[in-house]
């Protein structure tokens, strides 16, 4: 998805929580924007380049993408950070603000994704790990 989308939306929604949250709805960015810095960390691995420009084309290029989204986790869009921002809300009315922001960004992903008939990121770490072990394991008989 555009990033200016998600930048757009963000700043909407944490406008529109401004009068009941405060300063705090800024927080909604780190959850609906930044959220993409582990798109960022994934090239900056796999690539070894801290160049952000290529990083944002390499995910432009559609088959990166589905390669990334098929085999591999961004664990900052897994229902694993999305439960543990949930719980740290329960204490902390920032970490609200950031798991608002992160539903917020899920669903506009899942949209254009299954708009776009592309394969939706694997949803959970957990999932991911079952599915890495039990291909190995379903391939070595």
């Amino acid at each position: 998805m555009n990033l200016t989308i998600h930048l757009m939306t963000s700043i909407i929604l944490g406008t529109s929580l401004f009068p009941a949250f405060g300063w705090k709805a800024v927080f909604v960015l780190i959850g609906g924007f930044f959220i993409d810095t582990d798109h960022y960390l994934f090239y900056l691995f796999k690539e070894k380049s801290f160049n952000l420009r290529n990083a944002y084309f390499y995910f432009k290029d559609k088959q990166n993408c589905e390669n990334v989204l098929r085999n591999y986790v961004l664990p900052f869009h897994t229902m694993e950070a999305l439960v543990v921002s949930a719980v740290l809300s329960l204490y902390f009315e920032i970490f609200l603000m950031v798991t608002v922001g992160m539903i917020l960004h899920i669903i506009l992903d899942w949209i254009y994704e299954l708009r776009n008939q592309k394969n939706i990121k694997v949803p959970s770490i957990i999932f991911w790990y079952y599915k890495k072990v039990y291909k190995h394991t379903k391939s070595t008989f």
